[in-house]
């Protein structure tokens, strides 16, 4: 690990156990995959993510927002996130059990599985779509734009 590195997950580790004191000794890792946020895995128990930069914030904020109104509506687990004000800002929830499905690990699955899976992302989706897009602008949405004809 750079120099670099070390000194952001002590950043991070210092900002999580601030605001965690029962995860001091816990094992911290970094996820920098994502484009708006650095996020850090607590022990395979929590996730905190830590904005970029200033519009990032702006994002994580409205995530926050649009997650809890999201969660109650839907019945495919959505993460609870809370925010932390800092500094530095960062959110953290409860990390969900599963992987990210990519391409190959799709072709491996059979077919009840690939039947299972369409059905769950179907539901997701209809309960999504049917949520009050009032409710979700008041939340920090913005309004749809039509489809291109």
């Amino acid at each position: 690990m750079g120099a670099t590195a070390k000194l952001s997950i002590d950043i991070y580790r210092a900002a999580i156990v601030r605001e965690f004191p029962d995860f001091g000794d816990a094992r911290f890792t970094l996820l920098t995959a994502g484009w708006d946020s650095v996020a850090v895995d607590v022990d395979e128990r929590l996730i905190c993510k830590f904005p970029r930069h200033a519009q990032a914030e702006e994002r994580l904020v409205k995530e926050a927002a649009l997650l809890e109104v999201i969660r109650p509506r839907v019945t495919m687990p959505v993460p609870e996130m809370r925010l932390h004000g800092g500094p530095p800002i960062f959110s953290s929830h409860r990390k969900l059990r599963g992987e990210h499905l990519i391409g190959a690990q799709y072709e491996t699955l059979n077919e009840a599985a690939r039947r299972q899976l369409g059905d769950d992302m179907g539901r997701f989706y209809a309960e999504l779509h049917a949520i009050d897009q009032s409710v979700l602008r008041a939340a920090g949405a913005p309004p749809l734009k039509p489809w291109s004809s």
